[in-house]
This record gives C-alpha cells, sequence and structure tokens, in this order.
C-alpha cells in the first residue's frame, strides 16, 4: 500500500480585501528557505552549502540563515578558530569571506543564493527567520519587540527596500509553548499588529536538521499548527525545509519550499514571498501553479457575490511521475474566528497539467481558502 505523499499549496485567498497587485508569475522555482553552516552552528562554511545544495539538492535557490546570537551557539563541527555571525560581524556582510559575498557569487541566471538569520532561542519564544537584511540582528535574544522595531527601521530593509520577509520556524503548541514573543507585547491585538504585518511564511515541514546522512525520512507535519495560525487571522504561506546543521543542504530529504515567480531571480523570488506564492512540498520535483478566480494562492482579492462559486485551477507537473493521481482537498476558514478550517471539497485528479474545481462558493465574510493535494499513487 503506497504512502500518499502530503503538501500543502498556497495560502489563505482572504475574501473581502483589497486586491493584490501581485504579477502573475507563471514558474514555480523549489528550493530551501532554513540553513545553518560553521558560521553558526552548523557545519561547513557558505560557499560549500551553496554548492551542494544546488548540484546534489537540485536546488533553484536556496537560504542560509544563520543564528543571530551567540548564546550557546556551538558548531557542529571546528570553526578552525572562527566565531559566529554575532560576535564577528564581517562574517555576515564585510569581505569575500562573508555570507553576503558567499550568496552574491554562488547567484547567476540558473541558482538564487538567498541569506538570513534565525533570531532567538526556543526558551524565549520559539525561532524566526528574516531573510535577506543587511546587517546582524542587534535585538537581545527573545526580545520579539524589539526586533519587530529592528526590521521595520528603514535601515534594515532588505535589498528590495520593504522590511524583511519574516519566517516562523518549527512551530508548537501546546502547554509551554512559546508563540513568537506574544509575551512581549500589550496585548494580543498588539502581537497579531504587528508580528502579523511581518510574518509571511510558516515551516509545516522542518529538518531532520541534526541528522548527518541524506535521504531522511520526512518529519511529521505541523498541519495543526498550521491551521491554528490560520485560525488567529495570520496571512501565511506554509513552507518545507530542512534547518541543516551538517552537510546535508538540498539532499537531507525530498521536502521542499515552492515559490511560484516571474522569473529566476533574486527579487522576484523576495517578491513572491511577500505575496505568500509559496507552497510546501514532500516531493523534490513538483512544480504546482494553483489560481482562485485567475488569483495566484496567497494574494488577497475583493469578496464576490455571496454564495458565488470560486473557480479554482490547479497546474500540476511533476517530470518523473507524469501520470500521478491526486486528491486535491479544498480547505475552507474564516480569519480571526480561532476555529480551525476545515475541508469543504475533496476532488480527483490526474497526470500533469491543469485541472479545475468549481464547486467551492464564497461563504461571506473573512474567509479565506487554499489546498492540499495528497499523491494516491507511485509511477
Amino acid at each position: 500500500m503506497n504512502t500518499p505523499r502530503v503538501w500543502w499549496l498556497g495560502v489563505p485567498l482572504a475574501l473581502l480585501m483589497p486586491a493584490s497587485c501581485a504579477a502573475q508569475g507563471d514558474h514555480a522555482y523549489l528550493g530551501i528557505l532554513h540553513s545553518h553552516t560553521s558560521y553558526s552552528d552548523g557545519s561547513g562554511r557558505p560557499p560549500e552549502a551553496y554548492a551542494r545544495a544546488r548540484s546534489q539538492g537540485r536546488c533553484d535557490f536556496f537560504a542560509i540563515t544563520e543564528h543571530n546570537h551567540g548564546v550557546q551557539i556551538l558548531p557542529k563541527e571546528p570553526r578552525v578558530g572562527q566565531p559566529p555571525i554575532a560576535l564577528d560581524h564581517s562574517l555576515y556582510n564585510g569581505g569575500p569571506q562573508s555570507l553576503v559575498a558567499a550568496a552574491q557569487a554562488a547567484t547567476d541566471g540558473t541558482f538564487v543564493a538567498l541569506y538570513g538569520q534565525e533570531f532567538s532561542s526556543i526558551s524565549k519564544g520559539n525561532h524566526v527567520n528574516v531573510f535577506d537584511v543587511p546587517a546582524v540582528i542587534d535585538a537581545p535574544n527573545g526580545a520579539f519587540h524589539t526586533l519587530v522595531s529592528w526590521v521595520n527601521d528603514p535601515a534594515h530593509f532588505d535589498s528590495t527596500g520593504q522590511p524583511a520577509i519574516v519566517q516562523l520556524n518549527h512551530p508548537g503548541l501546546g502547554p509551554g509553548a512559546k508563540e513568537y514573543g506574544q509575551s512581549d507585547f500589550a496585548s494580543t491585538q498588539e502581537w497579531f499588529d504587528q508580528m502579523g504585518s511581518l510574518a509571511c511564511t510558516i515551516e509545516v515541514l522542518n529538518g531532520p536538521g541534526l541528522s548527518h546522512t541524506d535521504g531522511q525520512p520526512l518529519p511529521p507535519a505541523a498541519e495543526s499548527a498550521y491551521l491554528h495560525y490560520l485560525s488567529l487571522g495570520l496571512h501565511l504561506a506554509p513552507t518545507a525545509d530542512h534547518d541543516n546543521h551538517f552537510r546535508t543542504w538540498g539532499t537531507l530529504t525530498t521536502a521542499r519550499t515552492g515559490v511560484v515567480a516571474a522569473h529566476l531571480t533574486k527579487a522576484d523570488l523576495l517578491g513572491a514571498i511577500h505575496a505568500r506564492h509559496v507552497y510546501a512540498t514532500s516531493d523534490d520535483d513538483l512544480r504546482v501553479i494553483a489560481r482562485i478566480d485567475s488569483h495566484l494562492c496567497g494574494d488577497t482579492v475583493p469578496a464576490p457575490a455571496l454564495g458565488s462559486g470560486l473557480t479554482i485551477q490547479v497546474w500540476i507537473d511533476d517530470q518523473d511521475e507524469p501520470t500521478a493521481a491526486y486528491q486535491i482537498d479544498v480547505f475552507s476558514g474564516v480569519a480571526a474566528s480561532q476555529i480551525p478550517a476545515t475541508v469543504v471539497g475533496s476532488f480527483e485528479a490526474e497526470g500533469n497539467g491543469e485541472h479545475v474545481i468549481e464547486d467551492v462558493k464564497y461563504t461571506g465574510g473573512r474567509q479565506y481558502v487554499f489546498l492540499r493535494l495528497r499523491q494516491q499513487n507511485e509511477d
């Protein structure tokens, strides 16, 4: 009996909001948005990581996201006298040995090397990635309110001239879980307004980043956490990352983050992530583009007439399994209701190409819609 591959596509289509003007990109690019080297608590150096992710991992893009603090950060292999970026900021953004320089050198027309930092420690609240910032984040470890101020400072904007993309890493729920610094703010609403304005993505698959060897089985998916944060009203796209701490960049598992963008450039990828044109997949060559009423999944659009049907188009391209069959589950929920979204329809699709779903309706309010695809067979 086959074990279906499971992945999440798109983010809430938050109806009753202003229309997004994001470009309708028509390419799905695959990569990883969370990894480490010995510049914090991992192994190897950035040029090696980018090269491996590109050649052996066959990634279109790859992000190195070093921890920004030096508290209890030890590399998995000797640094040969080299401190982490928290103690030597030049390793992040100064000179030919820096992470930023390595990313610039590794980027060309067929691969984009991204960079950023992972903020905070679990004891102070779940980690977050902050992408493409020009300097080492100097907010105190765990001080999310200070992090928000730092990211919103124009001196720290990313290369597209916007506040940096924030990703919620390895989310945890239940007793004792820290929800990305909620306790740092005067109220839950203030946390929602400030962190919610920056957070674009959340990991539904992470790791196992402390494994030494390639080809690991996929970890449990954080679907319940994804549903939880969507129910709070956060507008988040799902990602699937490796969190590499050893020399497994791009090869640890088959999980990938997909980004739908017009071109394989750094500016286009960052713009697409800002727009939440992102999906998570457990298949390392599955390229998917989904639109709802001609808007890419991730867009916010004006509310249609109450009870009107939504036209969902799903384009699938899996080169090594072109006749695979899928079950497409359509989830729907209401933003800020604190009630998790539920499946409102399940549909069958077979093979590469475009598949159309027309039996889902707009039911009112700040409804959001997203998709989950499950592969039903193996070629």
